[in-house]
């Protein structure tokens, strides 16, 4: 049973009132601003998500096939439909999901008149940055309900600084010899953030790699991989 082992309010200064807190699986700080026009803070020094995932079920010989699935119950996301949360600035310097680097974030969540939204986001990953399509800095995720159906749209752009830093960090060989790439999403689909299913998905996939000079030799010319997907009806 993990908890807060400790909070302490380190004291009450002229632009905030800073609330800190630790436990094994995360610590950090939650500001609460003196101005109402101010967003409150959250700061995360480390954060480890494997203990909020469930399980893999684990694979043996001789045992019988497990049982189906219960009927899916009422989807906990759609609580936020009714919530009204106000602006938070969330930045988190250590994400892991076990012994995988899940990189250092910086984002904003609220609610917005019919979704849930996470904006300005950035994030950096081993081999990647993550930041807005195109010239735009930041990325987005919303929860929209649309006559009280979900949809979710993301807008996010990549760009892969190490391909196959990034490949091997999430336990894949690399499929790229790469010296970098970039790839720019604009996504909807119908449910929630973790109910995408490409078939149902719409929107444009753009990206493009381009081929490491020290896997060119002097009689290849220089090779780039460019290639622009449109998802629809």
């Amino acid at each position: 049973e993990d908890g807060i082992r400790d909070y302490k309010v380190t004291g009450v200064q002229t632009c905030a009132l800073p609330i800190c807190f630790g436990a094994d699986l995360l610590a950090g700080d939650f500001r609460i601003p003196a101005d109402r026009a101010t967003p409150f803070g959250l700061h995360v020094g480390r954060l480890e998500l494997a203990p909020f995932l469930p399980p893999k079920p684990a694979a043996s010989e001789g045992t019988p096939a497990p049982a189906p699935p219960p009927e899916p119950g009422p989807d906990p996301w759609n609580v936020l439909a009714d919530a009204r949360v106000p602006p938070i600035d969330v930045d988190i310097d250590s994400l892991h999901n076990g012994p995988r680097d899940m990189g250092s974030w910086r984002f904003r969540v609220a609610s917005e008149a019919d979704a849930f939204a996470v904006s300005e986001a950035t994030g950096t990953l081993p081999g990647l940055r993550v930041g807005g399509t195109g010239d735009l800095p930041t990325a987005s995720l919303r929860l929209r309900w649309i006559a009280g159906v979900p949809r979710t749209e993301v807008s996010a752009g990549l760009r892969f600084d190490d391909p196959s830093k990034f490949f091997r960090n999430w336990g894949y060989d690399p499929v790229l010899e790469s010296s970098d790439g970039r790839a720019d999403v604009s996504l909807s689909w119908p449910g929630n953030p973790l109910a995408l299913h490409m078939a149902d998905a719409r929107g444009l996939l753009d990206f493009g790699f381009s081929r490491s000079e020290e896997h060119t030799s002097e009689l290849q010319s220089p090779c780039n991989l460019v290639c622009r997907l449109l998802l629809e009806k």
